[in-house]
């Protein structure tokens, strides 16, 4: 199995809508995780000009990683403004 991070790209005129779809978005995600789908997830800290996330997948490439994201309510709220992919091999760490 591979590695593909993807970054999301917030809106930042949107930072109250997401504060409320928030909790829906971290049950969506955690279903990925249960799923063994997503390694990990998290928000940049302090960046409200530019604020955005990255989401660690186990999936083979960047469209898989897509096809499991694209019913994100974040996505699908439309908080989302741009997503990067980037396969990704892990080289120290567990």
């Amino acid at each position: 199995m591979s590695n593909v991070v993807v970054i999301y790209h917030y809106d930042p005129t949107r930072e109250a809508d997401r504060a409320t779809i928030r909790p829906e978005h971290l049950a969506y995600l955690g279903n990925l995780e249960k799923s063994g789908k997503l390694q990990a997830a998290g928000a940049w800290m302090n960046e409200t000009e530019k604020p955005g996330a990255l989401i660690l997948m186990n999936v083979e490439t960047p469209e898989e990683a897509l096809t499991y994201l694209k019913h994100d309510p974040n996505q699908v709220h439309g908080i989302v403004q741009e997503i990067e992919t980037h396969q990704w091999g892990q080289a120290i760490g567990s």
